[in-house]
């Protein structure tokens, strides 16, 4: 009797702690068709933002779980094993290249934050940035498994303000447990051309927001020469400053020895000496 309570639950503590990487499903195939993109200079960022990846207990190649009767949840995670959000954004790449769009991409990993997400943005040459948050965008189930998706959709300016905000939240049924490996990458791709062929997200890319965004108070960099250089600080350090120019606000970062500045003033009205003359 002993014998054999050890041995089940020898097997029911293998099976809850055994790789949750159960199964593989090949994604990597999927094709989208994505209409033409009528913006410049626009970058995109695939964040992954799926609790149980961001909180590292599945890999961030997981797709979803498929359980069994008694609870036990089984994660399946991309064939190639490689990221579900950079599968995505290689496959969203070469669908624009097909139609002559041209975007760009930034990276996020799902361990960063919102503080990360907004220095990238503002340290970018990007004039408008698309973020797709993906929040959930899983299949989960017993006998019967459902798609589930909360995608957020945000644009931003180069200067890290929001002028466009919308989220895309849903459950489909996908049928049998047993058809995974087809219904998982076609519920992928109805969903990502859904998101991306939005008619509200074209128009808000084509939209010019120059006169519906608030202007930006510049900062001043007084050099001790008397010089003054307009611009955004990003960020100070012992030995350099880093700005962006006011011409330039999404251009690229320059720099100045801290050795040759005077003084901030910042937008404001703050000041700040960096070194005495």
């Amino acid at each position: 009797m002993r014998l054999i309570t050890f041995l089940l639950f020898s097997v029911i503590t293998f099976l809850i702690t055994s790789n949750a990487n159960a199964g593989r499903i090949a994604i990597e195939h999927i094709t989208f068709d994505l209409e033409k993109l009528d913006a410049k200079n626009l970058g995109i960022i695939i964040w992954d933002q799926r609790e149980m990846v961001s909180d590292r207990s599945q890999p961030e190649s997981f797709l979803g779980y498929h359980r069994s009767i008694t609870g036990i949840a089984y994660g399946h995670i991309t064939k190639s094993q490689k990221s579900f959000a950079g599968i995505l954004e290689t496959k969203i790449n070469q669908a624009y290249a097909q139609n002559d769009s041209k975007v760009g991409f930034i990276s996020m990993s799902p361990y960063e934050n919102e503080g990360d997400l907004l220095h990238k943005i503002n340290t970018s040459s990007f004039d408008k940035v698309l973020v797709l948050r993906m929040n959930k965008f899983i299949f989960d189930g017993v006998a019967k498994v459902e798609f589930v998706v909360d995608v957020e959709t945000i644009i931003y300016n180069g200067q890290g303000e929001v002028l466009y905000q919308n989220n895309v939240s849903n459950k489909t049924p996908m049928g049998s447990a047993g058809k995974i490996k087809k219904t998982v990458p076609a519920n992928i791709k109805s969903n990502i051309e859904g998101i991306m062929n939005d008619n509200a997200l074209h128009s808000a890319l084509r939209k010019s927001y120059s006169n519906n965004t608030p202007s930006v108070e510049m900062d001043v960099i007084l050099t001790k020469e008397g010089e003054e250089i307009e611009g955004k600080i990003i960020e100070i350090t012992e030995t350099s400053i880093k700005y962006k120019s006011a011409t330039q606000l999404s251009g690229p970062i320059r720099n100045i020895t801290a050795d040759k500045v005077f003084m901030i003033k910042y937008g404001d009205g703050t000041k700040e000496v960096i070194s005495k003359p």
